[in-house]
Protein backbone atom coordinates (compact mmCIF):
# COMPACT_ATOMS: atom_id res chain seq x y z
CA UNK A 1 0.00 0.00 0.00
CA UNK A 2 1.57 3.17 -0.85
CA UNK A 3 0.96 6.58 1.85
CA UNK A 4 0.55 9.22 0.93
CA UNK A 5 2.78 12.03 1.49
CA UNK A 6 2.49 15.19 3.73
CA UNK A 7 1.17 18.21 2.29
CA UNK A 8 0.98 21.29 4.16
CA UNK A 9 -1.87 23.96 4.10
CA UNK A 10 0.70 26.42 1.94
CA UNK A 11 0.34 23.74 -0.82
CA UNK A 12 -2.57 23.21 -0.90
CA UNK A 13 -3.42 26.68 -1.37
CA UNK A 14 -0.57 27.25 -4.26
CA UNK A 15 -2.09 24.46 -5.48
CA UNK A 16 -5.77 26.10 -5.87
CA UNK A 17 -4.25 28.94 -6.47
CA UNK A 18 -3.05 27.78 -9.86
CA UNK A 19 -6.18 26.28 -10.97
CA UNK A 20 -7.71 29.89 -11.12
CA UNK A 21 -7.77 31.52 -14.54
CA UNK A 22 -4.96 33.56 -15.36
CA UNK A 23 -5.13 37.52 -15.28
CA UNK A 24 -8.18 37.32 -12.91
CA UNK A 25 -5.72 37.64 -10.19
CA UNK A 26 -1.89 39.03 -9.14
CA UNK A 27 0.14 36.37 -9.47
CA UNK A 28 1.52 34.38 -6.30
CA UNK A 29 4.75 36.02 -4.63
CA UNK A 30 7.73 34.34 -4.45
CA UNK A 31 9.51 34.42 -1.10
CA UNK A 32 11.04 37.81 -1.28
CA UNK A 33 7.71 39.59 -2.47
CA UNK A 34 4.87 41.15 -1.15
CA UNK A 35 1.66 39.39 -1.56
CA UNK A 36 -0.56 41.56 -3.54
CA UNK A 37 -4.12 40.34 -3.26
CA UNK A 38 -4.37 39.28 0.44
CA UNK A 39 -7.76 38.87 0.71
CA UNK A 40 -7.47 35.91 -1.91
CA UNK A 41 -4.78 34.46 -0.09
CA UNK A 42 -6.72 34.85 2.91
CA UNK A 43 -9.30 32.58 1.77
CA UNK A 44 -7.44 30.33 0.05
CA UNK A 45 -5.20 29.34 3.23
CA UNK A 46 -8.71 28.95 4.78
CA UNK A 47 -10.06 26.60 2.24
CA UNK A 48 -6.29 24.85 2.29
CA UNK A 49 -6.61 24.46 5.96
CA UNK A 50 -9.70 22.24 5.72
CA UNK A 51 -8.20 20.23 2.99
CA UNK A 52 -4.64 19.84 4.96
CA UNK A 53 -6.53 18.51 8.15
CA UNK A 54 -8.60 16.30 6.01
CA UNK A 55 -5.26 15.44 4.65
CA UNK A 56 -3.65 14.68 7.42
CA UNK A 57 -6.49 12.65 8.92
CA UNK A 58 -6.25 10.27 5.83
CA UNK A 59 -2.87 9.67 6.70
CA UNK A 60 -3.47 8.66 10.32
CA UNK A 61 -6.24 6.17 9.16
CA UNK A 62 -3.56 4.25 7.13
CA UNK A 63 -1.56 3.68 10.39
CA UNK A 64 -4.31 2.68 11.82
CA UNK A 65 -4.61 -0.14 9.14
CA UNK A 66 -2.09 -1.82 10.66
CA UNK A 67 -1.39 -3.70 13.62
CA UNK A 68 2.28 -2.81 13.82
CA UNK A 69 1.44 1.34 13.60
CA UNK A 70 -2.09 1.48 14.88
CA UNK A 71 -2.43 3.40 18.21
CA UNK A 72 -4.48 4.25 20.80
CA UNK A 73 -8.36 3.32 20.88
CA UNK A 74 -7.53 1.66 17.36
CA UNK A 75 -5.29 -0.71 19.04
CA UNK A 76 -7.96 -1.69 21.62
CA UNK A 77 -10.39 -2.39 19.04
CA UNK A 78 -7.35 -5.00 17.17
CA UNK A 79 -7.18 -7.18 20.62
CA UNK A 80 -11.42 -6.80 20.90
CA UNK A 81 -11.61 -8.20 16.78
CA UNK A 82 -9.23 -11.22 17.58
CA UNK A 83 -9.70 -12.26 21.46
CA UNK A 84 -12.56 -10.68 22.37
CA UNK A 85 -12.62 -9.12 26.34
CA UNK A 86 -9.51 -11.98 26.66
CA UNK A 87 -6.90 -9.57 26.22
CA UNK A 88 -7.79 -6.19 27.27
CA UNK A 89 -5.42 -3.40 27.55
CA UNK A 90 -3.79 -3.11 31.04
CA UNK A 91 -3.84 0.13 33.54
CA UNK A 92 -1.32 2.51 32.34
CA UNK A 93 -0.02 -0.05 29.54
CA UNK A 94 1.76 1.54 26.53
CA UNK A 95 0.38 1.15 22.76
CA UNK A 96 4.08 -0.52 21.98
CA UNK A 97 3.85 -3.20 24.81
CA UNK A 98 0.07 -3.43 24.74
CA UNK A 99 1.13 -4.01 20.76
CA UNK A 100 3.98 -6.56 21.93
CA UNK A 101 1.13 -8.72 24.01
CA UNK A 102 -0.99 -8.49 21.00
CA UNK A 103 1.57 -10.20 18.35
CA UNK A 104 2.59 -12.28 21.06
CA UNK A 105 -1.28 -14.00 21.22
CA UNK A 106 -1.85 -13.61 17.73
CA UNK A 107 1.26 -16.32 17.39
CA UNK A 108 1.84 -17.94 20.68
CA UNK A 109 4.48 -20.75 21.31
CA UNK A 110 2.30 -23.43 22.92
CA UNK A 111 3.23 -26.55 24.85
CA UNK A 112 6.70 -25.89 25.78
CA UNK A 113 8.58 -25.15 28.78
CA UNK A 114 9.46 -21.36 27.24
CA UNK A 115 5.53 -20.84 26.94
CA UNK A 116 4.84 -21.92 30.50
CA UNK A 117 7.47 -20.02 31.78
CA UNK A 118 6.29 -17.01 30.10
CA UNK A 119 2.59 -17.61 31.48
CA UNK A 120 3.66 -18.16 34.46
CA UNK A 121 5.91 -14.58 34.33
CA UNK A 122 2.50 -13.06 33.10
CA UNK A 123 0.30 -14.02 35.72
CA UNK A 124 2.65 -14.13 39.12
CA UNK A 125 4.72 -11.67 39.94
CA UNK A 126 5.67 -13.33 43.24
CA UNK A 127 7.99 -15.98 42.07
CA UNK A 128 7.81 -19.39 40.41
CA UNK A 129 9.60 -22.56 39.68
CA UNK A 130 9.33 -24.85 37.53
CA UNK A 131 10.19 -28.57 37.64
CA UNK A 132 10.76 -31.23 34.74
CA UNK A 133 10.96 -34.72 36.83
CA UNK A 134 13.19 -35.56 33.59
CA UNK A 135 15.43 -32.33 33.34
CA UNK A 136 18.40 -32.59 35.50
CA UNK A 137 18.66 -29.22 35.91
CA UNK A 138 15.29 -29.10 37.72
CA UNK A 139 16.05 -31.87 40.05
CA UNK A 140 19.87 -31.57 40.44
CA UNK A 141 21.56 -34.64 42.35
CA UNK A 142 20.57 -37.19 44.92
CA UNK A 143 22.57 -35.78 47.53
CA UNK A 144 23.01 -37.93 51.08
CA UNK A 145 21.70 -36.78 54.95
CA UNK A 146 25.08 -35.51 56.23
CA UNK A 147 25.73 -33.39 53.07
CA UNK A 148 21.98 -32.78 51.69
CA UNK A 149 23.73 -29.66 49.44
CA UNK A 150 25.41 -32.09 46.90
CA UNK A 151 24.04 -32.22 43.63
CA UNK A 152 22.80 -28.50 43.65
CA UNK A 153 20.89 -28.14 46.22
CA UNK A 154 18.38 -30.89 46.17
CA UNK A 155 19.39 -33.82 47.83
CA UNK A 156 18.30 -35.72 50.62
CA UNK A 157 17.44 -34.07 53.68
CA UNK A 158 17.45 -30.50 51.56
CA UNK A 159 14.28 -28.53 51.84
CA UNK A 160 11.87 -28.75 48.53
CA UNK A 161 12.97 -31.59 48.03
CA UNK A 162 12.46 -33.22 43.98
CA UNK A 163 13.22 -36.57 42.50
CA UNK A 164 14.38 -37.10 39.32
CA UNK A 165 12.62 -39.75 37.47
CA UNK A 166 12.22 -41.85 33.88
CA UNK A 167 9.33 -43.45 34.80
CA UNK A 168 6.98 -40.16 34.82
CA UNK A 169 6.42 -38.87 31.02
CA UNK A 170 4.52 -35.46 29.81
CA UNK A 171 4.62 -34.44 33.53
CA UNK A 172 5.58 -31.36 35.73
CA UNK A 173 5.90 -29.15 38.73
CA UNK A 174 5.20 -25.57 39.02
CA UNK A 175 5.76 -24.26 42.72
CA UNK A 176 4.49 -20.61 43.54
CA UNK A 177 5.96 -18.45 45.69
CA UNK A 178 4.37 -15.96 48.08
CA UNK A 179 0.76 -17.31 47.48
CA UNK A 180 -0.78 -16.60 50.98
CA UNK A 181 -4.13 -19.20 49.64
CA UNK A 182 -3.55 -22.73 50.71
CA UNK A 183 -4.99 -22.89 47.00
CA UNK A 184 -3.13 -22.09 43.51
CA UNK A 185 -3.90 -18.74 42.16
CA UNK A 186 -6.60 -18.90 40.00
CA UNK A 187 -4.51 -16.45 37.16
CA UNK A 188 -1.79 -18.81 37.38
CA UNK A 189 -3.82 -21.89 36.66
CA UNK A 190 -6.02 -20.59 33.56
CA UNK A 191 -2.60 -19.37 32.08
CA UNK A 192 -1.46 -23.24 32.29
CA UNK A 193 -4.44 -24.54 30.99
CA UNK A 194 -4.04 -22.16 27.78
CA UNK A 195 -0.44 -23.70 27.24
CA UNK A 196 -0.17 -27.19 28.15
CA UNK A 197 -0.44 -30.03 25.36
CA UNK A 198 -3.10 -32.48 25.79
CA UNK A 199 -1.76 -35.13 28.18
CA UNK A 200 0.73 -33.33 29.67
CA UNK A 201 -0.50 -33.29 34.16
CA UNK A 202 1.38 -30.08 35.44
CA UNK A 203 0.87 -30.10 39.01
CA UNK A 204 0.68 -26.47 40.96
CA UNK A 205 1.44 -25.76 44.87
CA UNK A 206 2.89 -23.76 46.89
CA UNK A 207 6.73 -23.52 47.18
CA UNK A 208 7.93 -24.15 50.25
Amino acid sequence: MVRPTDVTRGQFAQRLRALLPSGWFPEAPSNDETEQAPILNGLLQGIASVFSWSWGLLQSIYDQQRLGTASGGLLDIYAEDFFGDELPRLANETDDDYRARIKAALFPTLGTRPSLERALAASWSDGWRAVEPRNASDTKGYGVISAPNIGGGYGYGAADLRYGTRLTPFQGFVLISGNPASTPPADVLTAIEKIRAGGVVIWVGNAA
